[in-house]
C-alpha cells in the first residue's frame, strides 16, 4: 500500500491510503495474478496547494498466470471506474463515471474485450437531455486477425423516443497486418418490435462466427 498525509496537516494527523494492492506470483517469471486499486479522491485532497485533476477510484484486476492461456483459461485485466471523473477548468464535465473494462487473451492472440458504461447518449431531436443510457461495446477477435463487434444503447430516453435500442455491428479480417473492414450494420430496434436495418458496408456472412 501507499500511504500519505496533507501536506499543510498538523503533526499527529491520520495517514490515508492513496494506493493498495496485492500479487500472487504463479510458475514462471512475469505472470500472477492480483489487483490494484487507486483512491483519487484521497489524493487529491493531500496536497490542497497543487491538487490533481482526476476524481474518483479505479481498481484494476488481472491474472497472467498463464503462459499459454487458452479459452478456457486466458489472461484477464479487468478495470473498474468508480465515481471517476477529470476535471482540468471550470468548463470540464464532472459528471462521475462509473464504467467497466474488461480483456482476455486466448491462444495464438485471439482475444475479447469488453467496455459498458451509463452515459447521456440520447435525447429530443439527437440532443443529450441529463437521462443516462446503458452503453456497452464488445468485441472478439481469432489467431487469424478476423473479428466481431457490436455497440449497443439502450434504456435511459430510448423508450420516450419509441425505440427499444440502437445497435452497430462491424467485423474486419487482416491481410498481412492491415486491417479492414468487412461489413458495417447499424439497427433501430422500435418499441413496437420492428427494426430498421442500414447496412452500410460488406455482407454479413464475411463476419468470423467465434
Amino acid at each position: 500500500s501507499l500511504e500519505a498525509r496533507n501536506i499543510n496537516a498538523p503533526s499527529g494527523e491520520d495517514w490515508h491510503v492513496l494506493a493498495f494492492g496485492e500479487v500472487t506470483p504463479a510458475g514462471a517469471p512475469h505472470h500472477g495474478a492480483g489487483f490494484l486499486e487507486l483512491d483519487l479522491d484521497t489524493l487529491h485532497t493531500m496536497d490542497t496547494a497543487h491538487p490533481t485533476n482526476l476524481y474518483g477510484r479505479i481498481r484494476y484486476d488481472f491474472d497472467v498466470s498463464e503462459t499459454e492461456p487458452t479459452s478456457a483459461q486466458p489472461n484477464t485485466v479487468d478495470t473498474k471506474f468508480m465515481g471517476f471523473y477529470v476535471k482540468k477548468t471550470d468548463k470540464d464535465q464532472t459528471e462521475p463515471m462509473n464504467a467497466v473494462y474488461g480483456y482476455e487473451r486466448y491462444a495464438g492472440l485471439a482475444g475479447l474485450l469488453s467496455f459498458s458504461t451509463d452515459a447521456d447518449f440520447a435525447g429530443e431531436g439527437d440532443t443529450p437531455d441529463g437521462t443516462y443510457e446503458a452503453f456497452q461495446v464488445t468485441a472478439r477477435w481469432n489467431e487469424n486477425g478476423k473479428g466481431i463487434g457490436e455497440a449497443k444503447v439502450t434504456g435511459g430516453s430510448l423508450p420516450a423516443l419509441g425505440l427499444q435500442e440502437y445497435t452497430l455491428t462491424e467485423c474486419w479480417a487482416d491481410s498481412a497486418g492491415l486491417y479492414y473492414q468487412t461489413f458495417h450494420k447499424d439497427e433501430v430496434h422500435n418499441a413496437d418490435g420492428t427494426v430498421n436495418d442500414n447496412v452500410v458496408c460488406g455482407q454479413e456472412s464475411s463476419c468470423p462466427v467465434l
